[in-house]
């Protein structure tokens, strides 16, 4: 699957880069050590960070465990054809050469994880069952639809832009579509074939002369030209079981396996699991808890690879990662000797607060991270293998910007570090135990980004691996049978998995919590239909196979905001239809709701909003509606032309312009409504978002509002209870009221969406209309401090990263208020952030801010001395005249926390309701913080206030809280100007009132501090 960003589908990081080299390296030169001047003893050396160098003769020797991570999703068939081609083109790419490619090392040992969902779409695509990319490539050019043809020029560019750059042909193709031109017959049977010849491996089609001939011609290629590209594409598919299961037999690689569908396993057994490393998840109104489920899901998978591969794998790798001690008897009472994870689960296992990283990224607690642990169950013991995030994530995601020696260099040079420091701890060459290092890598998803596909820094790595004397590649099976005393002891496995100490990227937000109560359901109606023997043993036991392919991980992965594929609407639409499947194979009806989009449909912005509570009264006079947030369907011709929304803090006030003679049903979602409901209400469209509210109108009856919306209610029913709300009719509109209690608590940065039925139609027909709700509390401000503009350059030298969601100004900081609102317990912080651009939100975080992360940091005292003098974690600054901040709050997209500093000069976080309120267009951002979540004492006329502003970044550099690298030169998505891996600040803007302090400071790594 192809993945933006992060390319992760599961557990790992990946590898790449370019050049080769045929230089011998066995290990890293070393100088001898210095004497003294008088005698023989050595004198000891001291590094940069003031450690002793540790000579070569003391360090240990390591033990290398890799894994490649090989998985795709169970894709839907659909008409007969799969509905996605990722399966059969990362076999052409990755699957089958990256076994090959041990074959050149024999002394290389690795291991392969390949998960059942992935062998058994391998096998059906060996059988003959074609993909839709490919369906519709087989079809002779004058035989395709209108849609067919569309559907190539808007697909067949699905490959990444460094391998459409090598065909000059390739690259006219993507101009023409990006500037809209036609695409003659030629023009496609030239795409269709430069697709599929890219997404084979470069050194295959080196090997293949008739491959090699039509990669030279370029173009002008015929139906028969086509066809021979995709025939080779499908004899290799049918080399990738065996080759595994070959080298397997040789015992050069060990072959691992998932639980059946790649499940999040503890989830499977217990979605209250989520709680513990993510206390304010929002979860299933029910929970969902099939025990039995997970255990089919271990034990089906190790059959399957038994029956492909023709042994039992000894060892897996959860989906995921995804361990809880709940769920370890279910491995050791299938045989499963060995389980492997991420450091994370580790770090909370031991409650060590994590694996902290010295300014060369080497874990200062080695002995702790590189060994295997044991873990006992009631039905034996399970060992487990914990992934180096630092180094899995360098090969993954930023070895592919390097010269491939270089890089492999790099990672040689890192190992060596873990050498001396484990030396440091007392484990050196003369200690009994061998120390290993393991890494697990996602083995498809990163070749593309590199130069020939990942080749040439494959080779360079594994020629150190296999002569470098210090190091020795292994297996985990071959180590725990090697060293059977050395692993470590776990008394319990928390539930975590391989890049984060909680789950909440499959569970925790609203869209995710719905398709767990779905699947919830569907899991009781076939539990019932077997029970009741409505369905036959035939029939419920195939759709177990369906329900078990619906509980695999991928489907809750692209739900909420934290991911995005590009596509999650096909994702969506792929986990109703296997629920839906469920059903059909049971001899059922498909409920409703399986053709209810979990995830909402765009939404539709307001024209115009001033941001401010607006109050209106219900008088046929709208003329009060005249600053609300206003909304215009007319370009779409819609029923309701025109939408204005007023808030306050007693009324929630609607003003409609447009046809609606015969009534009309509005419908509204709120954060905190009772209610929800994804249908009208009589079933006729689809809203798109989760209604809370239902307000039905008449002119006969006046408007009422009801909140007993639910799921699956027949439609007579209604309104059950209806309360009655102002409205007036005029010919200036339809104007309403609804009392704000009626609808749940509302707070500033809340978002309501709005829908209406007026009889065969919906306004807004593109989407349901969102709008803000405004600062309705109000708040007093304290301090107002100016920023001057066009300062968003760092310390002078630095430039946005060149992608165009980064528009020019959206860093640029003109101004900040800092005040207080409410009373008592209910009392607030207010500070609002005034930007020289719209606050734009291309990856849909949930309070509007994807582009910009602001730091607040606040020095009560003005001492020196007190307080925290660095900023929070990859700022690379601290606070200006030596004073330090007593709290700080870090304002983003999606992990918003108060951090306090603690007596040894640390910082703990909390999430302590930063609420976040995004006025869009007008580039505003304001953010509440309770006052008890700060320590007392804080006086905004007196504090010192600092605030940095930088570039969000979802995946960011170890050791850097979510913002963006800055880099020599400006790229897609890294700043250009500095150097931040080199000790640069990422700040891009800092509130300064005096024109060039900033630039002064920042380039000493300080942050201007704004006394009063």
């Amino acid at each position: 699957m192809i993945r933006r960003g992060l390319s992760l589908l599961v557990a790992v990081g990946l590898v790449g880069a370019a050049c080769t080299g045929t230089e011998d390296r066995t290990t890293r030169p070393t100088s001898p050590p210095p004497t003294a001047a008088g005698g023989d003893e050595p004198v000891d050396q001291i590094d940069a960070e003031g450690q002793r160098v540790i000579p070569e003769d003391e360090k240990p020797d390591l033990e290398l465990a890799l894994i490649w991570h090989q998985h795709q999703p169970l894709y839907p068939i659909i008409d007969g054809t799969v509905s996605r081609p990722w399966v059969r083109l990362h076999a052409s790419k990755d699957y089958l050469d990256m076994a090959a490619l041990v074959e050149e090392f024999p002394d290389l040992r690795l291991t392969f994880n390949l998960t059942p969902v992935l062998l058994d779409q391998l096998v059906a695509l060996a059988g003959g069952t074609d993909d839709i990319y490919e369906a519709i490539a087989r079809t002779p050019i004058e035989d395709l639809t209108p849609e067919q043809r569309r559907f190539m020029v808007d697909r067949f560019f699905d490959i990444n832009s460094r391998i459409i750059d090598r065909s000059g042909r390739f690259k006219d193709l993507r101009a023409r579509r990006d500037t809209g031109g036609g695409f003659t017959d030629q023009d496609l049977r030239d795409l269709r074939t430069l697709f599929h010849l890219g997404w084979i491996d470069p050194e295959i089609v080196d090997a293949d002369p008739d491959l090699r001939q039509l990669r030279a011609d370029d173009g002008g290629f015929t139906d028969d030209d086509t066809n021979l590209v995709l025939d080779a594409i499908d004899r290799l598919v049918s080399d990738v079981i065996p080759t595994h299961a070959q080298l397997w037999s040789n015992d050069q690689i060990e072959v691992i396996t998932t639980p059946l569908a790649h499940p999040i396993l503890p989830l499977i057994a217990d979605t209250d699991l989520a709680l513990e490393g993510d206390p304010g998840a929002i979860l299933p109104r029910e929970t969902f808890r099939e025990y039995g489920d997970a255990q089919l899901h271990v034990e089906r998978g190790l059959e399957r690879a038994t029956e492909l591969l023709g042994r039992t794998p000894n060892g897996m790798w959860p989906g995921e990662g995804a361990v809880a001690q709940a769920i370890m008897p279910i491995f050791a009472e299938n045989g499963v000797a060995w389980v492997a994870t991420g450091e994370d689960v580790l770090a909370q296992s031991l409650d060590n607060g994590g694996f902290a990283r010295d300014a060369r990224d080497t874990v200062i607690d080695a002995d702790t991270l590189y060994r295997p642990y044991q873990v006992e169950t009631r039905e034996g013991e399970v060992a487990l293998f914990f992934r180096d995030l630092r180094l899995s994530d360098l090969i993954g995601f930023e070895y592919s910007g390097m010269d491939a020696e270089a890089a492999a260099d790099d990672l040689m040079t890192r190992l060596d570090d873990i050498r001396s420091q484990l030396a440091r701890q007392g484990v050196d060459s003369d200690s009994d135990r061998t120390p290993l290092v393991t890494l697990v890598i996602d083995g498809e998803n990163a070749w593309e980004h590199y130069p020939n596909d990942g080749r040439d820094f494959l080779r360079a790595m594994y020629d150190r691996f296999t002569t470098t004397e210090w190091l020795t590649t292994t297996t985990p099976s071959a180590y725990l049978d090697a060293h059977p005393d050395d692993a470590g002891q776990l008394d319990e496995v928390f539930p975590a998995a391989w890049f984060s100490p909680n789950f909440a990227t499959w569970i925790g937000e609203q869209e995710e919590a719905r398709a767990w109560e779905l699947l919830r359901l569907t899991r009781l109606d076939l539990r019932t239909a077997e029970q009741r023997g409505t369905s036959t043993p035939d029939q419920v036991a195939a759709a177990t196979d369906v329900m078990l392919a619906a509980e695999g991980s991928d489907w809750f992965w692209w739900y909420g905001a934290d991911q995005d594929s590009g596509d999650d609407r096909y994702f969506d639409d792929a986990y109703r239809e296997l629920l839906g499947q469920v059903y059909d194979t049971l001899g059922e009806d498909r409920p409703r709701w399986t053709g209810v989009p979990i995830i909402p449909d765009p939404r539709v912005v307001p024209v115009s909003s001033t941001g401010e509570p607006v109050s209106v009264v219900i008088d046929g006079n709208p003329a009060d509606f005249e600053d609300a947030t206003t909304f215009d369907f007319t370009a779409d011709n819609d029923v309701i032309s025109t939408l204005a929304v007023a808030v306050d803090d007693d009324t929630l006030g609607l003003l409609f312009e447009g046809g609606y003679d015969d009534g009309m049903d509005v419908y509204l979602g709120t954060p905190r409504g009772t209610s929800r409901r994804g249908t009208t209400i009589d079933d006729r469209f689809v809203l798109g978002f989760d209604a809370s509210h239902l307000i039905r109108w008449s002119e006969d009856d006046g408007a009422c509002i009801s909140s007993t919306l639910a799921p699956e209610s027949v439609v007579d029913t209604y309104p059950r209870v209806c309360e009655s709300v102002p409205s007036a009719l005029s010919a200036a509109g339809l104007e309403m009221a609804i009392p704000t209690s009626l609808l749940g608590s509302l707070t500033a940065g809340d978002r309501l969406q709005v829908r209406i039925q007026t009889g065969s139609s919906l306004s807004p027909s593109a989407g349901p209309a969102e709008s803000s709700i405004p600062d309705i509390a109000g708040f007093e401000p304290v301090r107002e401090i100016a920023d001057p503009k066009n300062d968003d350059y760092g310390p002078g030298s630095y430039s946005y990263p060149t992608d165009p969601v980064f528009e020019l100004g959206s860093y640029d900081l003109l101004e900040v208020l800092a005040g207080e609102s409410g009373e008592g317990s209910d009392a607030d912080y207010v500070f609002s952030f005034l930007f020289d651009a719209p606050v734009l939100n291309p990856w849909s975080s949930p309070v509007g801010l994807s582009i910009q992360s602001i730091d607040v940091y606040l020095d009560y005292d003005g001492a020196d001395g007190t307080g925290r003098a660095e900023l929070l974690d990859g700022r690379n600054a601290e606070l200006s005249g030596g004073v330090g901040w007593e709290a700080a709050l870090a304002i983003e997209g999606w992990d918003r926390a108060v951090a306090i500093p603690n007596a040894d000069g640390s910082y703990a976080e909390n999430d302590a309701g930063l609420v976040v309120s995004v006025l869009a267009e007008r580039g505003l951002v304001t953010v509440r913080v309770p006052k008890t979540a700060l320590p007392t004492g804080l006086d905004l006329s007196t504090a010192g206030i600092a605030v940095a502003v930088m570039s969000q970044e979802s995946f960011p550099t170890a050791g850097a809280r979510r913002v963006r690298d800055v880099e020599p030169e400006a790229s897609q998505w890294k700043i250009g100007g500095g150097d931040s891996a080199a000790g640069d600040t990422r700040v891009l803007d800092a509130l300064y009132p005096d024109g060039g302090a900033q630039e002064a400071d920042l380039a000493r790594n300080l942050l201007p501090i704004n006394a009063p």
